[in-house]
């Protein structure tokens, strides 16, 4: 498959997290450094996407799985596979709730949580027995629909006559600020799609090269992102106004209106578009999740009439855990858990590109590699 499904996965996870929980956090920290974690948390991110697909590159062809078994002892391979695929469970587990609490209370508010999050998990169940390839396919043409109204609505934010520059300035005053950590770790997780190369990586079968010039650009498109993500509303909303906001950018699209054919507010369409990205951002996450536990669970003679049972218990697991949490969290719990995880997922990621590290050592060590 071409390179740019690569950019595909990673372009993603960075669009879905200006609606997520990225941008509230950032903006509780707006006096306290949010820029320097913008910074930091960038200069992270672009480290661990050169780092984790130089060394995943060095394997074309193979999973994360793939890998481990080969180059590891058996024990190690199974823990950490399976380590993994709840680590990315959790995530898109996350992202579903957050996104579950948006639709209720932006779309239809009359309707309970578990028939909303019901509606979300048809598609997603589907998603992760599919083939890498063909949700890939899927994921280049979503983007390539949603990704130019995308950058129409950016435009006209910048542009409108309700944003206030000079409030945007006083974060960059306060910019000598130590940030917090988690600060700088949800900074960070924009640019953590490129774990998704963990299961992806089987569908690319020659080298994914990356030029300097295409690294560069995604960066400043990273950082871009995140200022987008936390100054626009803050303009719109004000330095204070914005501190009481639970979903910012949600709230300040509907101070935007455009003059495009049936479109006037931007409101709905942006909250559908992004929801969009949301649920294929929460595909590509629960696909490594799925195809991970699949093959760390292999029991040959666990069938039922000739079928394995594995994958269905699989996403039984999923379709209940998500059930008994949408009846469980509420958004203030669900808040505190994103916080946390933010803390929790950036050494995961640091761990996971180590371990890919050394059985790349090894690897070249046996002589697997050219």
């Amino acid at each position: 498959m071409g390179n740019r499904y690569y950019y595909y996965i990673i372009a993603g996870t960075m669009t879905a997290n200006i609606v997520a929980f990225v941008p509230r956090i950032l903006i509780n920290s707006r006096m306290e450094g949010m820029v320097v974690a913008i910074l930091i948390g960038s200069f992270i991110g672009m480290g661990l996407i050169y780092s984790y697909t130089t060394l995943m590159s060095k394997f074309p062809g193979k999973s994360y799985a793939d890998i481990l078994y080969e180059y590891t002892p058996r024990w190690f391979a199974v823990f950490f596979t399976l380590f993994t695929a709840s680590a990315w469970f959790t995530s898109g587990f996350i992202f579903l709730m957050g996104f579950t609490f948006i639709a209720k209370r932006f779309i239809n508010p009359e309707a309970s949580l578990t028939s909303i999050v019901l509606l979300f998990l048809l598609p997603l169940l589907y998603g992760c027995v599919m083939d890498s390839k063909r949700l890939l396919y899927a994921t280049e043409m979503m983007l390539v629909l949603i990704f130019p109204i995308l950058i129409i609505i950016f435009i006209k934010a910048y542009t409108s006559g309700n944003l206030h520059w000079t409030t945007m300035k006083i974060p960059i005053v306060n910019a000598g600020h130590i940030p917090a950590y988690f600060t700088i770790a949800a900074a960070g997780y924009t640019y953590d799609g490129v774990m998704n190369l963990a299961q992806f990586n089987k569908v690319f079968t020659k080298k994914i090269k990356i030029k300097r010039g295409i690294y560069i650009t995604m960066g400043i498109i990273g950082i871009l992102n995140l200022v987008t993500a936390s100054f626009i509303p803050i303009g719109i909303n004000g330095i204070d106004g914005v501190a009481s906001i639970n979903y910012p950018w949600i709230l300040t699209s509907d101070s935007f209106r455009i003059e495009l054919g049936f479109f006037e507010r931007i409101f709905f369409p942006f909250l559908l578009l992004f929801m969009a990205v949301a649920i294929l951002v929460i595909l590509h996450h629960w696909h490594v999740s799925y195809k991970f536990l699949n093959y760390a669970l292999q029991f040959p003679n666990f069938t039922y009439k000739g079928k394995e049972v594995v994958p269905y218990l699989i996403l039984t697991a999923f379709l209940a855990i998500t059930l008994l949490g949408v009846q469980r969290i509420d958004e203030i719990f669900l808040f505190i858990l994103e916080k946390w995880w933010f803390v929790i997922v950036q050494p995961l990621v640091i761990c996971h590109a180590i371990v890919l590290y050394f059985m790349y050592r090894r690897a070249k060590k046996c002589g697997s590699l050219s």
